[in-house]
């Protein structure tokens, strides 16, 4: 199954003309990025091994006439006609090379504010942020991927409660992620039970005033993210407290999935080193690592320079500040190869030394060939001029989610841990996939012997309740091992965020899963334990809380039938006779007995 996922991925997003394998597309990405001959072949060793690979734009367009490498995007919204709709038109351009676009809208007039130069009333951020979205869904990027917006709102802003609930209903404004910039002061009020302080007003049609309190703010976010994520949280303090671009002023916007805190037309590249790669027999390679690190460094260094910008204002930022962003993905299936739990201080450990590592080569890369080619044009004033550091690059680690370069190096994605052992990943390149970890499936098969009805029996259980914690076949020891995202308590996933953000300059996309029966209590301790233990922002996502999502476990439809794998294809089973039926959710009849609860 998962050479089918990478071979399916790979026509269909990947390949130029005349490409057939990976090796063409590792040849193609390392001849086109290196400077010279050695790179070149340093470059293709990496990628072709799945050890480091770039972000998707860099992959799809290298090589490519006047190709846009970057993934990551931040474009102003200025409060007039002419500039929004510039934005918009920028925006285009971007996604339709692969590109995603953060924004912070919270320089547009409240709804009902007066427009001097018409006379009208403002139509409000809620009514621009759905022409942005219609735009990105008229615009399929590169013909290969769907644009991919976030958008940010300061909680003073006039239009806060209409931008929080937005998104309540599934399937509005859906090419956005939505987060709201809250404020130390604000926090502080919550903790203090300051419900009653104003923080807002909005404007009616006939010129009178509301005003909004803290209690309202508070209890609309937190609602929005119990019911189904959205809004997530950004800390304004933590941000712009570890800013290192200082001189430049504050950070108000991310990228679409957070991961990269960038000024107004601001981008940057990303790339991610597969920890799984480097552990052999239980043991992880520290020498190879780390003169891959290097390797690494350099190849997203050269991407800056290779890179054709989509407008001439991105161009001047983006050699401004020579942003990169390397990460990581394959994290739990490292520590699953070093039999370490996710949930452990050990594991934390591990992380921290990994990071640390990775951040203090790419420093001293950075730092060696600014004294060759020169800082990054924003150094003077900046932090790291302020501690005599020369750098060639402003910034330098980021941990993004690795969707599709994950499932290409077969590897758990990011620092997240597994989402479950046996789940149908949906709407990849437009298909579904049943996908069992390939890890967990080898376990299995030497616990189960020659016995395939246990192995298959293991396997459907764990896809129908989401965990193997309930197999009573497994020993302690392996579940102990083998915690899905959902069996991983809300403070490891916290431990996990805040370990990672303490060495990484930029931020991290990552997303604390919570059990269905999460409360919005439970939410509450979240977001503000995230704010004290330093994390840049907080994304949840409690389980079943909406009906379109990526990853899914097995559902048990309103109609009586249970999803059931069988050779490893998904089948329905009828409640009735028990006969399996190809398809899945809807109004099923079994096509045996006749069985149905439908009209």
């Amino acid at each position: 199954m998962a050479e089918e996922i990478i071979d399916a991925i790979l026509s269909a997003r990947y390949f130029q003309e005349g490409e057939t394998s990976w090796t063409d597309v590792s040849k193609r990405v390392s001849d086109f990025i290196g400077n010279d001959d050695v790179q070149r072949e340093k470059f293709y060793n990496l990628l072709v091994d799945y050890k480091f690979l770039p972000n998707s734009p860099t992959l799809m367009n290298a090589g490519r006439k006047n190709a846009q490498l970057n993934a990551c995007f931040v474009l102003p919204v200025k409060d007039s006609m002419e500039d929004i709709f510039d934005a918009i038109k920028n925006t285009a351009l971007i996604h339709k090379t692969g590109g995603g676009t953060g924004f912070c809208f919270s320089k547009l007039r409240g709804k009902n504010a007066r427009v001097k130069t018409t006379n009208g009333c403002a139509s409000g951020v809620v009514s621009f942020m759905r022409v942005f979205d219609e735009a990105t869904e008229a615009v399929k990027q590169g013909g290969t991927r769907r644009g991919a917006n976030m958008g940010v709102l300061h909680v003073d802003h006039p239009d806060i409660l209409d931008f929080i609930t937005c998104k309540s209903e599934e399937g509005k404004i859906t090419n956005f992620n939505l987060s709201i910039m809250l404020t130390k002061e604000f926090l502080d009020q919550v903790e203090n039970f300051e419900w009653d302080a104003i923080i807002a007003q909005s404007r009616n049609p006939d010129g009178t005033c509301n005003d909004i309190t803290v209690k309202q703010v508070w209890d609309g976010l937190i609602y929005g993210m119990w019911k189904n994520g959205e809004p997530s949280c950004l800390f304004d303090d933590n941000i712009n407290d570890a800013n290192m671009l200082k001189n430049l002023g504050r950070i108000i916007a991310t990228n679409p999935c957070g991961e990269q805190l960038l000024f107004d037309n601001e981008s940057c590249n990303l790339g991610s080193m597969n920890l799984s790669k480097y552990v052999t027999d239980g043991k992880f390679v520290w020498d190879e690592f780390k003169e891959d690190i290097a390797t690494a460094y350099h190849f997203l260094n050269n991407v800056v320079d290779k890179n054709t910008y989509p407008i001439d204002e991105i161009t001047e930022m983006s050699y401004k500040t020579r942003r990169i962003g390397l990460g990581v993905m394959g994290y739990h299936d490292a520590l699953l190869k070093m039999r370490v739990c996710y949930d452990s201080d050990e594991a934390l450990k591990f992380l921290w030394e990994i990071l640390l590592k990775m951040k203090n080569i790419c420093i001293a890369e950075s730092n060696a060939l600014a004294k060759i080619d020169g800082c990054f044009d924003a150094w003077e004033g900046s932090v790291w001029s302020e501690n005599n550091i020369l750098m060639r690059n402003g910034a330098l680690l980021s941990i993004a989610p690795t969707g599709s370069i994950s499932l290409l190096a077969n590897c758990s994605s990011s620092i997240e841990p597994v989402f479950n052992w046996v789940y149908q990943r949906h709407n990849t390149i437009g298909k579904s996939f049943l996908m069992v970890h390939p890890l967990f499936a080898d376990d299995l098969k030497k616990m189960c012997g020659n016995n395939d009805d246990l192995y298959n029996k293991i396997i459907n259980q764990v896809f129908t309740d989401g965990t193997l914690q309930n197999v009573k076949e497994l020993p302690d020891k392996v579940k102990e091992l083998y915690k899905c995202a959902l069996d991983i308590t809300p403070i490891w996933h916290l431990k996990t965020l805040s370990m990672a953000q303490t060495v990484v300059d930029a931020s991290i996309s990552k997303t604390i899963n919570l059990t269905e029966n999460t409360t919005k209590e439970d939410i509450e301790h979240i977001v503000l334990l995230a704010h004290k233990m330093g994390c840049k922002g907080v994304t949840v996502y409690r389980t079943n809380s909406r009906k379109d999502v990526v990853m899914a476990s097995a559902k048990h439809n309103e109609f009586g039938f249970t999803e059931i794998i069988k050779a490893g294809e998904i089948y329905v089973k009828c409640p009735e006779c028990g006969n399996l039926t190809k398809g899945r959710g809807g109004c099923n009849t079994c096509l045996e007995c006749g069985y149905t609860k439908c009209s």
